[in-house]
């Protein structure tokens, strides 16, 4: 699916609100815009007349004043929703909550208290047996006591990974965002590395599945370069960044002295990184650069 930016998306919800008279929303923005504004947004809009969300948009004053929005731009916001969905089920780092496990996650993250007392009915203590079960939360000794009228008693506390959902979550939607089917690709690798050979030195090395990579060291010192600079824009912690900028200046030496071993093993230790990291940008970014996993 093709995203639209921030800033259409915005224009085109704003328009969906008032489809029955939208182009007077389009006519009231740039009357009030400024001179970059009014170049923005008129942009805006030739994206969605373009891409075929808007139609017969006719003009009067230098303003719009008639048109019509095509089911497509009805219809995108929906998809939008369902295309993350299926992507977010795919991903091997992540386990998408349904919206009753999410609330409930959300409730028990808002508390202050580390442990919690919990007790409900029992479709509820399902709830939470699922959160355990996918390790956002943990329960006490006793687990849950389920009584003879079909209620529940317990005390739960919830895990990093719990605590990390939801901006984990967001993380994993822009990733999706931002790399569209590539991330489907990149999400599909099922064997992280294979060292083929007894030894890493001198042997070809493979990536995923039926990757053979040979080092090429000058073209390989420059994407070394490129991938400490695609590292700064990663979301990742301070810790991580340190890691990776270590990895990498060892296998930007190796490089320099032709050790193709070195390189290897290196390239293997960051693929590995980005599969502990759960970061499907930077497995795309090796995957393109590098031919990892293809």
């Amino acid at each position: 699916m093709k995203f639209l930016n921030r800033d259409v998306e915005k224009l085109l919800c704003e328009c969906l609100k008032r489809s029955d008279d939208f182009p007077a929303i389009l006519a009231e923005k740039l009357e009030r815009a400024s001179v970059s504004e009014d170049n923005h947004l008129r942009s805006c809009i030739k994206v969605l007349c373009d891409e075929g969300y808007f139609s017969k948009l006719g003009w009067g004053d230098n303003v719009p004043y008639t048109g019509r929005i095509e089911q497509k731009g009805y219809e995108y916001f929906s998809h939008k929703d369902v295309y993350i969905r299926a992507k977010l089920r795919q991903d091997p780092y992540f386990k998408l909550l349904d919206e009753e496990s999410e609330k409930a996650l959300s409730e028990l993250s808002s508390s202050p208290e580390t442990h919690l007392m919990v007790t409900g009915k029992d479709d509820q203590g399902r709830v939470l047996e699922h959160l355990s079960k996918c390790g956002y939360i943990q329960f006490g000794p006793q687990g849950l006591q389920y009584t003879f009228d079909g209620t529940f008693t317990g005390v739960v506390s919830v895990t990093q990974k719990g605590k990390n959902y939801f901006s984990d979550k967001e993380n994993r939607i822009e990733e999706i965002i931002v790399l569209g089917d590539e991330a489907f690709v990149v999400n599909q690798i099922e064997k992280q590395y294979n060292v083929s050979g007894n030894t890493i030195t001198g042997s070809p090395f493979q990536v995923g599945d039926n990757n053979i990579q040979n080092i090429d060291f000058t073209d390989y010192e420059s994407k070394f370069a490129e991938l400490k600079d695609e590292v700064a824009s990663l979301k990742l912690t301070d810790t991580q960044i340190k890691v990776l900028e270590d990895l990498i200046s060892t296998a930007d030496n190796a490089c320099k002295e032709k050790n193709e071993g070195v390189v290897k093993h290196v390239l293997k230790e960051i693929w590995d990184f980005a599969k502990q990291a759960g970061s499907n940008l930077l497995a795309a970014y090796l995957a393109i650069q590098f031919g990892l996993g293809t």
